[in-house]
């Protein structure tokens, strides 16, 4: 599916980061950060720019990371069934298309949430309404991917029966996967491949850009 649709996470954002600016002169001076298994708030930190936008902050860093993720889906190496070429292509188009649309629809939820615990922090939206949201959106998302997974199976292999599943085999190099679970081939161009077991794909640790990102994220959380 098309990454235009983060252009709606990029608008909610921007709603929210006017809403806080306009109202930062009316939040408290010290903003809840944490509550305990009662609901009650048990830590505080300082008003300012930093503290108020560290949700925005995290949305943006997550809507980067899921239209990466969207991009990956787009990309990733083709699995063809050579016993049954046509019907691997149809089902792999429809696996993509559906993590893709779970993507997007997660990642809006999630931004969604973060705006509800930013408009908590300023004071601007009740706890007793944001506990219930927050806690719908977790559960919606975490069953959701649940329900994706069942029903797709690996690599959509339930969402097309094959007209002869005896003849149905994953198509891995075994001598690529390295303790049967780490992909490691430096003469394949993929960066992301298919996972060998479980759902969804993975990196190609043979792939120098695999490492960059490695090392970009490391450094991301050193500058965090």
């Amino acid at each position: 599916m098309s990454s235009n649709w983060f252009l709606i996470h990029v608008f909610i954002i921007v709603v929210g980061i006017v809403t806080v600016l306009l109202n930062y002169d009316l939040i408290p001076d010290q903003i809840p950060i944490h509550y305990n298994s009662s609901w009650n708030v048990d830590g505080y930190a300082a008003k300012s720019y930093s503290s108020v936008f560290m949700p925005t902050i995290m949305q943006v860093f997550l809507i980067l990371v899921f239209i990466f993720e969207n991009w990956s889906i787009r990309r990733v190496k083709q699995q063809v069934q050579p016993t049954d070429p046509n019907r691997s292509i149809r089902q792999d188009v429809a696996f993509r298309r559906t993590w893709s649309g779970f993507m997007i629809t997660a990642s809006f939820l999630i931004v969604i949430l973060l705006s509800v615990v930013q408009l908590n922090m300023i004071s601007l939206l009740n706890i007793n309404f944001a506990i219930p949201i927050v806690l719908i959106i977790i559960a919606f998302i975490i069953l959701y991917a649940l329900a994706l997974s069942f029903w797709a199976g690996q690599g959509g292999s339930r969402l097309e029966q094959s007209a002869d599943r005896s003849n149905f085999r994953p198509v891995h190099d075994d001598d690529k996967w390295l303790l049967g679970m780490i992909y490691f081939n430096r003469k394949d161009p993929n960066l992301i491949v298919e996972k060998r077991f479980g759902v969804g794909w993975g990196l190609n640790f043979g792939h120098p850009v695999c490492w960059l990102i490695f090392l970009g994220i490391i450094v991301l959380l050193v500058v965090v």
